[in-house]
C-alpha cells in the first residue's frame, strides 16, 4: 500500500466547534462562572470525565477553548485533593 493509498482512505478528523459556536453551549461563559471554582462540586465536574475518569474531549463537552482548559485543570485538582476518584470504575 503505497503512501497516497493511506491517505485518500483515512476519515476526515473531527474538528470541535469553534470559539464562537462554542459559547452558545458553554455554560461557563453564559453565567460568568470561572470553571476553577467547581474544583470542590464533585456533582459538576462528574458530568465532565468518563466512567474510566478520563476527562471528556472538547468535541463532547461543547466547551470553549478556556474553559475546557480550566475545567481540566479543576478535575485534576479535585482529584489531588480526593473530591473526585481518580478511577470511577475498578477493574473486576
Amino acid at each position: 500500500m503505497s503512501r497516497m493509498d493511506h491517505m485518500i482512505r483515512t476519515k476526515p478528523r473531527q474538528v470541535a466547534k469553534t470559539s464562537r459556536q462554542a459559547r452558545k453551549t458553554d455554560i461557563f461563559y453564559q453565567l460568568g462562572i470561572d470553571p476553577l471554582s467547581m474544583a470542590t462540586n464533585a456533582s459538576v465536574l462528574s458530568e465532565y470525565v468518563t466512567e474510566m475518569g478520563l476527562i471528556k474531549p472538547r468535541l463532547i463537552t461543547n466547551l470553549t477553548v478556556k474553559s475546557q482548559r480550566k475545567i481540566g485543570k479543576a478535575i485534576r485538582r479535585a482529584r489531588m485533593m480526593g473530591v473526585l476518584p481518580i478511577f470511577h470504575k475498578l477493574w473486576a
